[in-house]
């Protein structure tokens, strides 16, 4: 994988693929200028190529306990540091990728004050971690919430960019995925399967990406991280608005959305 910059517009992309380089000598992007020989990457597979969709709500908590526990030892062995992971395994009936991309970056303190501004500013503001925030205002608007159990709630954002886009997140402010109870999680794995079988018949068997957002970072900022599963149907291309914006348009609303959830046992 390499980076190449488009030197019109300063962006970067990530070519996954190997290519030969053959473009204008530039930069690496200013994220990864403070890599150390510390800073790799790792990918978590459960050996498994079944789809998540087609597990049972336990094979979904093994899958889930086997990820936290690989989390868990990434952290134990590369101590002050940043670790980001996402895990965006295929929902498809027919995909075979069940992978995580876990990054670990060093402690570099331009690039900690870049990843918890936005979030710092809120809390600074409000006195409150902001998704923390936005699940009382879900629950207090009783809308957008599609189902709520003792320790999660899962809704569809005012915010959402895709139609039947979906959060589920712990109720209690909860810095990291890797410190998952075990009952946490196989409530977790119950409201999982629950709602990835209702999206992806409502959406006509649609494809989907599911992002688990987590980081890790020092100890005194995790008053405002808070994990996340993000459920993201394969409904829409972007088109000319979206390529010149950067804005996504969502041709539904998430009311809507939520009331035809609801309608699926």
């Amino acid at each position: 994988m390499h980076y190449r910059k488009n030197l019109l517009s300063g962006e970067w992309v990530l070519l996954s693929g190997t290519a030969p380089q053959h473009h204008p000598d530039v930069d690496s992007p200013d994220i990864y200028q403070h890599y150390s020989a510390s800073a790799y990457e790792q990918y978590f597979s459960d050996g498994n190529t079944v789809p998540l969709i087609g597990l049972s709500h336990t094979e979904l908590y093994d899958y889930f306990r086997a990820y936290a526990a690989w989390i868990t030892n990434a952290l134990n062995n590369c101590r002050d540091i940043m670790i980001h992971s996402i895990i965006k395994p295929s929902c498809t009936l027919k995909g075979t990728e069940r992978e995580s991309h876990l990054t670990i970056v060093p402690d570099h303190p331009d690039f900690l004050d870049r990843c918890i501004e936005s979030v710092h500013e809120r809390y600074e503001d409000k006195h409150i971690c902001p998704l923390c925030e936005v699940i009382c205002a879900e629950i207090e608007y009783n809308q957008r919430v599609i189902s709520q159990t003792e320790r999660f709630v899962a809704f569809c954002p005012f915010f959402q960019r895709f139609p039947y886009e979906t959060l589920i997140a712990p109720l209690a402010h909860s810095p990291h995925f890797s410190g998952i109870s075990d009952e946490m999680l196989h409530e977790f794995s119950l409201i999982c399967h629950d709602l990835f079988n209702r999206i992806y018949d409502e959406t006509n068997k649609t494809d989907f990406s599911i992002h688990l957002h987590h980081i890790f970072v020092p100890v005194q900022f995790h008053y405002c991280t808070h994990w996340y599963l993000d459920i993201i149907p394969r409904t829409a291309n972007w088109a000319g608005f979206e390529i010149a914006t950067g804005i996504n348009i969502n041709t539904t609303v998430p009311e809507h959305c939520v009331k035809n959830l609801s309608k699926i046992n």
